[in-house]
């Protein structure tokens, strides 16, 4: 493995052992996502401006209130639960999960509920500002 390979090993490992909770756990996948049995929970991270690691999938609810992400650049494509984004500085509208079983809690930031539906499959309900 290379040293500059090893180095994002590294910090992608450093990231999930801290945001990963409830005894989640995660898997690698061929790709280099990698897929998420638990909750993801950035609230209050205010320390990184995206996520490290591609993320594929997550079982569980995704928690990311003020926690300074200015991109979802590498959020779960699949999100089993809620997924909760509110009050971050997000500069795009770029990415966004391509379904949602739980509901979309997004209050203060640039993602409307149109811009929701374009973008994603949501199962549950979708609270926006």
């Amino acid at each position: 493995m290379k040293k500059e390979e090893l180095r994002r090993k590294i910090i992608e490992k450093d990231f999930l052992s801290k945001v990963v909770i409830d005894n989640g756990r995660w898997e690698w996948n061929k790709d280099g996502s990698v897929d998420i049995i638990g909750k993801l929970y950035l609230t209050g991270s205010k320390h990184i401006e995206k996520i490290p690691v591609k993320i594929r999938k997550l079982s569980g609810n995704f928690f990311s209130r003020d926690s300074g992400i200015t991109t979802l650049e590498n959020c779960p494509d699949f999100i089993a639960g809620d997924f909760c984004i509110s009050y971050n500085n997000f500069t795009n509208t770029v990415y966004f999960p391509k379904k949602i079983i739980g509901g979309v809690y997004d209050y203060g930031t640039i993602y409307t509920e149109e811009i929701v539906k374009k973008m994603c499959t949501v199962i549950g309900e979708i609270k926006t500002t």
